[in-house]
């Protein structure tokens, strides 16, 4: 029996009704090896898993706000691409997700940038304007713990999806470069999701998704449920802000709540009709971040159960990518603390 993609997936440009010619042919080719020769193809798909798909808007420089500066990231002997913008005001770090790029995040980076933020911007390895090369969730983190070393200190951090893992884990293993603010976006749950999502595009069986799953836990040296971000969260010792959007298809609701419920203090929010990544470039969602910037440490602390929405239950602009409107959801911001109980307000 196959394992079919679940409709959580449904929205990822990689399920095979969008992927190109070439790698529905791969898809089907694999299927036909699984059978004849499993060991050999599982070490294709891990090939394949661990080999970010190049985009056509890879190069994104015509689109960079007035000011960039292109700087390096030294990574596993190799020089990852990265752009600063300010020289002064409080840092941020932003990190974007699997198969993205920083031309991806800049409907988020632009009005930071206004707002007086020194930004810095990552493309992970294999990455965006980084050289090729193959990756895992485990390789990111340190990539990010590198950004944070060599270009810090930061005054908060800023990631989306897979890029929230990463930084979730990089933060947990160096909490002395963890900045005051972390703000996590639709985050991945861990690298055994990751290799799921990756399963159901390529219609894996259930034993060639299992086997896929020891060849990852063997290249990262752990349990993949351990290397993400709901396991990460649970050593931070400040508190954060997660958003996360009811509509999203990619990584499930469940999976941003799960993650604020498992970080002291944190602060989460919903969103509705944004999807995976549209929340990105939303107006309510970005004056949000802005808010939770500029607010007092004092104001962080997880001794207040109710956190003030911003622009609940109004349109908030336009979805830069889908060119739908979305919004912030009315009453589901909470501040999750261990000790107490789940509530919405």
């Amino acid at each position: 029996m196959k394992h079919q993609a679940s409709s959580n997936n449904a929205d990822f440009k990689g399920n095979v009704t969008q992927l190109s010619w070439q790698l529905k042919l791969f898809v089907a080719a694999l299927q036909a090896v699984e059978r004849l020769a499993p060991a050999a193809a599982t070490r294709l798909m891990l090939a394949k898993f661990v080999s970010p798909r190049r985009k056509p808007d890879c190069d994104y420089t015509s689109r960079l706000p007035v000011g960039a500066r292109r700087i390096v990231v030294d990574h596993n002997q190799t020089a990852l691409t990265a752009w600063a913008w300010g020289e002064t005001g409080p840092a941020l770090l932003v990190v974007h997700g699997w198969e993205s790029h920083t031309g991806r995040v800049l409907p988020l980076i632009r009005p930071l940038v206004e707002q007086g933020y020194r930004v810095v911007a990552l493309d992970a390895p294999g990455h965006g304007m980084s050289p090729a090369a193959q990756t895992d969730l485990l390789d990111v983190s340190y990539a990010v713990e590198a950004a944070l070393a060599q270009h810090g200190p930061f005054d908060g951090v800023i990631s989306h999806s897979f890029g929230a893992a990463a930084t979730a884990v990089a933060l947990a293993r160096a909490p002395h470069l963890a900045p005051e603010k972390v703000v996590l976006l639709s985050p991945m749950r861990d690298l055994e999701q990751h290799t799921e999502i990756f399963a159901g595009i390529a219609h894996l069986s259930l034993e060639g998704t299992e086997r896929l799953k020891a060849r990852v836990a063997e290249r990262v040296g752990m349990p993949l449920a351990q290397c993400g971000a709901v396991t990460a969260v649970r050593a931070f010792d400040r508190p954060g802000l997660v958003i996360h959007d009811r509509h999203d298809l990619l990584i499930p609701y469940a999976v941003g709540q799960a993650v604020a419920e498992n970080w002291r203090g944190a602060r989460f929010v919903g969103t509705d009709k944004l999807g995976h990544r549209c929340g990105l470039g939303n107006t309510a969602v970005i004056a949000h971040i802005l808010d939770y910037l500029a607010r007092e440490a004092a104001d962080e602390s997880g001794a207040q159960s109710v956190l003030r929405v911003v622009n609940a239950g109004n349109k908030a602009g336009r979805c830069v990518h889908a060119r739908r409107a979305g919004r912030l959801a009315p009453a589901t911001a909470v501040v999750y603390n261990r000790q107490a109980d789940f509530g919405q307000v």
